[in-house]
């Protein structure tokens, strides 16, 4: 009896310590400064018809990148290079082409929305992204919390990493 008391109260403290936020922060140390990154990915609640967005800095750049599991994104007008991707930002709409990345399922934002995304999600603001056969809202909370983490990485992560 008090072995299920014990392991219902660690799920219960387990939980309430989880943070509920999809954003998250990978740092890669090279030993290099040019060739270092840092990655803020924001994952999609729904594996199958959602979006994940993923936000990489290095050096003397940023990229977002789009990235879907289930199926591949369709080509535009049949350029297996290019995809359709749809943003709307508050009551702005933006019909976009994406690079398409080889497999289908990830594909490159142009780099004309990175700012307007990034300073939207920075006050905290939803975006609502359509792929054909996917949508899916990134949500703005925590975002500049976790942005200000890449935009100043740490000298140095430690290799080990704890699970809490």
């Amino acid at each position: 009896m008090t072995k299920h008391i014990l392991r219902a109260a660690l799920l219960l403290l387990s939980s309430s310590c989880s943070s509920s936020s999809h954003w998250s922060v990978q740092h890669q140390h090279t030993g290099n400064a040019d060739f270092n990154s840092s990655k803020l990915s924001y994952y999609a609640p729904d594996k199958v018809n959602g979006i994940d967005l993923e936000i990489l800095s290095q050096e003397q750049s940023m990229r977002i990148y789009l990235n879907v599991h289930s199926r591949r994104i369709p080509a535009f007008k049949g350029n297996p290079q290019e995809a359709l991707i749809k943003i709307t930002v508050e009551d702005q709409v933006f019909e976009l082409i994406g690079a398409r990345h080889q497999g289908g399922q990830r594909l490159l934002l142009p780099e004309s929305i990175l700012g307007i995304l990034i300073s939207q999600l920075k006050e905290g603001k939803s975006i609502f992204i359509e792929l054909e056969g996917y949508s899916g809202i990134i949500h703005g909370e925590q975002f500049a919390k976790k942005f200000q983490k890449i935009a100043h990485p740490p000298a140095f992560e430690s290799p080990f990493h704890l699970p809490f």
